[in-house]
């Protein structure tokens, strides 16, 4: 059994924490030694506003919605890039390199056939590019337009084909804006709707809180370190559940879920044509993605987590709360 204790806390003393936050990283570091407590959850993701648009929230939603077609065939989404610090764990901030004030920046969601335009604003202070996977024209690749910082730049593509793909900065060396937190999601839906499911989006990502490139002090989900910890996903037992999976970790990670198995489908998933398989443990390299499927035959409180079980530790897991 996964042994659940604190992810481990770092050297702080490159960090800007205030005395509060001090504070709090002496009460936590205290507390490893006697267990985790987990708090009822304050919401079901019911609660929480579905993000449509790249709108500049600064707190990143998971949940995910197809979205309603567009009269004109176009969509239009505005990414500012922005340094802010990011709390990846209570009383640890990083120097995040946002989208829109978010790690990971806002999901892009289109549908199969669309036209994605992008209006980029670097208002950071250092030059960035945005690379997107997927089909698109050379001068969009995030290659050879530079936009240097107070510049900007118009990425425009054919949404195709139907799949999960991501966004993030291909500025020298990748790993340090990866690190910092810039990419985000890129979705595109098939033009005939998917089985009605809860749909929630999961980036895996390591975190070097001190910059020093010597290891992760955490492995978090969505940029926080145990969030769902304190605050589990509600299900309805039997209900579809859909996670579109991705992995930003510069490193090999897995996705594991208890007293279930999933479907599972590598992307780009060209729905429905993708053969599934069907396994309890999600292997993928660093930017490979998936789509997971599967509802609970069981009420109960149930965990999921990194299989590697340093990247769990040190905070990729959380809970699954499945009621009746």
């Amino acid at each position: 059994m996964l042994g659940i204790r604190q992810p481990r806390i770092p050297d702080i003393r490159g960090l800007n924490l205030g005395k509060s936050s001090l504070i709090l990283i002496g009460v936590l570091a205290a507390t490893a030694m006697v267990g985790y407590t987990v708090a009822q959850p304050t919401e079901t993701v019911e609660d929480i506003k579905p993000i449509l648009v790249a709108d500049g929230t600064s707190t990143f939603n998971p949940i995910l919605k197809r979205p309603e077609p567009v009269p004109s065939g176009v969509r239009e989404y505005t990414l500012i890039a922005q340094d802010k610090d990011h709390e990846v764990f209570p009383g640890v901030d990083m120097p995040g390199w946002t989208l829109n004030s978010t790690i990971p920046g806002p999901t892009i969601t289109a549908i199969d056939g669309e036209i994605v335009r992008i209006r980029f604003i670097n208002n950071s202070p250092r030059p960035q590019t945005i690379h997107g996977h997927g089909v698109h024209q050379i001068q969009y690749d995030g290659i050879h337009e530079v936009v240097p910082p107070g510049g900007e730049y118009l990425y425009e593509w054919e949404a195709e084909p139907a799949g999960l793909y991501l966004y993030h900065s291909h500025m020298m060396p990748i790993a340090k804006p990866v690190n910092q937190g810039f990419f985000g999601a890129y979705v595109v839906y098939p033009k005939e709707p998917l089985p009605a499911a809860k749909e929630l989006l999961f980036i895996m990502q390591f975190i070097d809180t001190d910059g020093d490139g010597d290891a992760a002090e955490f492995y978090t989900i969505n940029a926080r370190a145990d969030q769902f910890l304190n605050d589990p996903i509600q299900f309805d037992l039997g209900e579809r559940v859909r996670i579109y999976l991705i992995n930003m970790n510069i490193e090999f990670a897995t996705f594991h879920i208890h007293g279930n198995f999933f479907k599972i489908y590598r992307s780009p998933i060209m729905w429905p044509e993708t053969a599934a398989e069907f396994t309890d443990v999600a292997g993928l390299g660093w930017g490979q993605r998936a789509v997971l499927e599967f509802s609970y035959k069981y009420p109960g409180l149930w965990m999921f987590h990194d299989h590697i079980a340093e990247h769990a530790e040190e905070g990729l897991r959380g809970w699954f709360r499945v009621v009746q």
